[in-house]
């Protein structure tokens, strides 16, 4: 029953392997511009990422609304602690 729990925790394979790494937002994001999808899709998967962080509810809200992908990347790196462990900028 793996494929399900997949659906909702991009993480779930590096769990059940015992990989430390964590596949992050930003990662997905690199993925994204090699193999480009459908703008709902990414909201989806930007909003299962959001689980634990700070906010999430309300980030989830606003990616909803998002008509962008540069939008839904500045609501998503906005005052997150990841922003300065990928070097990322704040604003875009």
């Amino acid at each position: 029953m793996i494929g399900r729990k997949a659906i909702g925790n991009p993480n779930i394979f590096s769990k059940v392997i015992g990989v430390k790494e964590r596949f992050s937002f930003w990662d997905y994001l690199k993925l994204e511009n090699k193999y480009p999808m459908h703008f709902r899709q990414l909201k989806f998967q930007a909003m299962n990422f959001t689980k634990g962080k700070k906010n999430s509810r309300k980030l989830r809200k606003n990616i909803i609304y998002a008509k962008s992908k540069e939008e839904v990347i500045k609501l998503f790196f906005e005052d997150n602690v990841t922003t300065s462990v990928y070097n990322i900028p704040k604003r875009l």
